[in-house]
């Protein structure tokens, strides 16, 4: 039997339907008017409207998305608005090659006050203040495409906690997730993995052209093993922390652009990387600019390493500081940076209390865009431990004066 439609035809919900003994668990089904039995048949890939969502920015899709998620199939997202007011939770056995969600597009910019003109696919939260959108357990090889995750139905209205939560149980490792055209927006959390320092194995995931924005948190990682997480053309409007490993990590992002994010508090860094010294993480970044009114950039600590290879400052100058390692070495390469505050120096390192490595700042090929250069305004090595500042093949001011190389200035603050 084929249908054409879930609710009238031509609405996206129609497919073939095979006679059965009995409903299916689960499982979408019709009953005709003799009391025979019919299940849709998916095939391993299957539209989200064929399980009952709607899309109309109105109707609670939570049910029919959970429906569809039961199915393991692969599913494909059309142009709509999905509301879901409780937690969506994936199982944690999935077929060959892993879940997809390929939606027909996300949105770029704030979905709720300026809205893309065109195709977007976007689910969003309509339950509780701190509620869960999505909720993957020890599941393997996601891949999310093309939609847009939002964390309130209204600007002022409740907002999601997190809008996707990664755990797994010790020993079952996440293999690889993909996120490719994805936003994350209005939520305490875009994405989390783990629960806790001790949950082990959240690791491979990757990122291609996500935005995460007008979030508290974009990307969390809480667990001691966070490994392997790589972006590419990572965009960050106006959250206070765009990406946070709490307990150290390997990851490396190639080509951040932030804007607007950051903030004046304690922990309102825009990129923070502490404890590194779980498994001696790095961190590599290439082609990082922030702009806009941007505080706070950087904050690493204990005992990684930090490159940033092509960093540019598009912004008036702040009166904040840039960039804080704390027994960390932070390597930056081809750069221009126009900050320079006398009361809060761009740049900060340290060496940890607790001991670790000699606390370095190496820039080279790079511009203090300044009138004048003068080295305590712009970099302070605190503390009475070891540092060392080397910078080599830098000029400074609007037509690149060239700038004295320095080096193995230790203890000097």
């Amino acid at each position: 039997m084929e249908t054409r439609g879930y609710y009238a035809p031509g609405d996206g919900g129609g497919g073939l339907y095979a006679r059965v003994v009995s409903p299916p668990v689960g499982g979408v089904y019709a009953v005709s008017a003799t009391g025979g039995i019919f299940a849709l048949q998916t095939t391993g890939r299957a539209n989200l409207r064929q399980f009952g969502a709607k899309g109309d920015s109105v109707t609670d899709d939570t049910a029919a998305i959970q429906a569809a998620v039961n199915s393991r199939c692969s599913l494909m997202v059309d142009r709509g608005t999905y509301r879901i007011s409780s937690s969506v939770t994936f199982p944690t056995t999935n077929p060959m090659g892993g879940f997809r969600f390929e939606g027909s597009g996300r949105s770029g910019s704030d979905f709720l006050t300026s809205p893309r003109q065109g195709p977007t696919a976007a689910f969003v939260w309509a339950g509780e203040d701190g509620g869960t959108m999505f909720e993957m357990r020890s599941m393997v090889g996601a891949h999310w495409s093309g939609v847009a995750l939002v964390g309130q139905a209204t600007v002022n209205g409740p907002k999601a906690g997190k809008l996707i939560s990664v755990a797994h149980a010790a020993g079952f490792g996440s293999g690889v997730h993909t996120f490719e055209d994805v936003d994350f927006q209005r939520a305490t959390v875009g994405i989390q993995f783990g629960e806790l320092a001790t949950d082990l194995n959240c690791d491979t995931s990757f990122f291609n052209k996500c935005h995460f924005s007008n979030c508290d948190t974009g990307f969390l990682a809480v667990n001691n093993q966070a490994l392997g997480f790589r972006f590419a053309q990572l965009f960050g409007t106006t959250c206070r922390r765009l990406v946070v490993m709490e307990n150290g990590g390997d990851i490396v992002i190639d080509g951040c652009y932030v804007n607007g994010c950051g903030g004046a508090g304690v922990n309102d860094w825009v990129l923070d990387f502490q404890n590194l010294h779980n498994n001696s993480h790095s961190v590599m970044i290439t082609g990082l600019r922030f702009e806009n009114n941007t505080k706070q950039v950087l904050r690493a600590g204990i005992n990684g390493k930090i490159s940033i290879n092509g960093a540019n400052e598009a912004q008036v100058n702040q009166a904040s500081r840039m960039f804080w390692t704390d027994g960390c070495s932070l390597s930056v390469d081809n750069f221009r940076f126009v900050t320079n505050d006398t009361t809060a120096p761009s740049f900060y390192t340290t060496k940890n209390v607790s001991g670790g490595f000699l606390a370095t700042l190496k820039f080279s090929r790079g511009r203090f865009e300044a009138s004048s250069f003068v080295q305590n305004d712009w970099i302070e090595l605190g503390g009475p431990a070891a540092q060392s500042l080397l910078i080599r093949d830098c000029e400074y001011g609007a037509t690149g004066i060239p700038l004295a190389n320095v080096s193995n200035v230790v203890g000097w603050a």
